[in-house]
């Protein structure tokens, strides 16, 4: 907690409540498909929100912070339809779709990299047979 959000607080929180609230903040974040940026800044919003209801209703637990915001999932959805056009379906899809990309881009250049290593394994092995000292060695024997 910043320490204006501690001054806004008028209301002491004991820290397993904290706790409570901090997990319940990595469960909205865990629940964000934007970038690390917007996810602090809504992060930010959602523990305003929360220090607010907490000065407004002082025996409030988590359970009535779920009731009043909502499950994470259910608030991280919801900050991003306000904040843009595209539901979040459609950026975990993308952002799914990005995830296979990578994974294929992946996969090829580790292969790429097996077909590379075997290959020079193989010239590796073809060079280890006859040198040109050994075959000038022969040459001289058989012409004796």
């Amino acid at each position: 907690m910043s320490r204006m959000q501690e001054e806004a607080v008028k209301v002491e929180i004991s820290p397993e409540f904290m706790d409570q609230i901090n997990k319940y903040l990595k469960d909205v974040n865990r629940s964000l498909t934007c970038p690390k940026a917007e996810k602090e800044f809504y992060i930010d919003k959602v523990r305003n929100g929360i220090l607010v209801f907490i000065d407004e209703n002082p025996d409030a637990t988590i359970e009535d912070i779920l009731r009043e915001i909502g499950d994470p999932k259910t608030v991280a959805n919801d900050l991003l339809e306000t904040a843009t056009s595209e539901t979040p379906e459609k950026i975990r899809k993308r952002m799914t779709f990005r995830k296979i990309i990578l994974i294929a881009a992946i996969i090829i250049v580790a292969i790429v990299g097996i077909v590379y290593a075997s290959a020079l394994l193989e010239n590796h092995k073809d060079s280890k047979s006859w040198s040109d000292t050994d075959i000038r060695m022969i040459t001289e024997y058989s012409q004796q």
